[in-house]
């Protein structure tokens, strides 16, 4: 994320500087390196932390697509009318959809477990959206 710094060491954010400064032109994002320097100021990079909402966002992304809602809905769905048959009394068809429905669930249940790995370190890492991190749906 770029921010803007001072340099007393404070720092503001592009909104923050274009609130507190409504007349200084822009072209873009931020007014010109050159009008910055001149107040002593600069455009730098900053790392923000990575948060345990945005590792479950991106477990939840690596979910959906591999399982939409809606599948998952149904699937639910068919878990509870599977149990309400009974396991005993399941058909060849009802038999193989549960053991389809449970590879399912087992690979939701590795993108979770995934997921709790990187939340547990500290600090999370900042490439914890790399394909690497998770297991391959």
């Amino acid at each position: 994320m770029k921010i803007i710094e001072f340099t007393d060491g404070s720092r503001v954010t592009a909104n923050q500087f274009k609130i507190q400064n409504p007349r200084i032109q822009y072209a873009g994002d931020f007014p010109s390196a050159v009008y910055l320097a001149s107040i002593g100021a600069s455009i730098v990079e900053v790392s923000v932390p990575v948060t345990l909402a945005d590792v479950k966002a991106e477990a939840n992304k690596r979910i959906v697509a591999m399982v939409p809602e809606w599948k998952q809905r149904n699937l639910t769905a068919q878990a509870a009318v599977l149990a309400k048959v009974g396991e005993g009394n399941w058909t060849t068809e009802q038999t193989a959809a549960w053991n389809a429905g449970e590879i399912i669930w087992g690979s939701i249940q590795a993108i979770r477990t995934a997921s709790d790995v990187i939340e547990a370190i500290d600090p999370i890492p900042q490439d914890y959206k790399d394909d690497n991190r998770w297991p391959v749906s």
